[in-house]
């Protein structure tokens, strides 16, 4: 993605583009996993970032401040699940190039979640 201004709505469209990509990698890394216990937990993961690409795609950020605030606590609470996946996605997925993937999506979303949120 090309140089991007530090407008809301451009800030935003990032975040929600990095929480996608996110959302793609752990989807990818579930297909190769052969443990059922970690695909689940996996398939939970996803659903929580799927829930966070759906608030961002439904809240005006600009004009409801209180969404906005509640946006802010739901992606802290999935970005906290997403730091403990992120120590051991090389443990649940044994490809280490799927398991690299994902690890740099958790951090390319919780880097734009931050610029967010501020």
């Amino acid at each position: 993605m090309g140089q991007v201004d530090g407008a809301p709505g451009n800030i935003q469209q990032l975040t929600r583009d990095q929480y996608q990509a996110l959302h793609d990698q752990i989807s990818s890394a579930r297909e190769v996993c052969t443990d059922p216990a970690k695909r689940t937990l996996l398939r939970q993961r996803a659903e929580q970032v799927q829930a966070v690409l759906t608030a961002l795609d439904q809240a005006d950020m600009q004009s409801r401040t209180a969404d906005f605030e509640d946006l802010k606590k739901q992606i802290a609470s999935v970005n906290s699940d997403l730091a403990v996946l992120k120590d051991e996605i090389d443990k649940i997925v044994q490809d280490v190039a799927v398991a690299t993937q994902v690890a740099g999506a958790i951090d390319s979303a919780v880097s734009a979640a931050a610029k967010l949120f501020g």
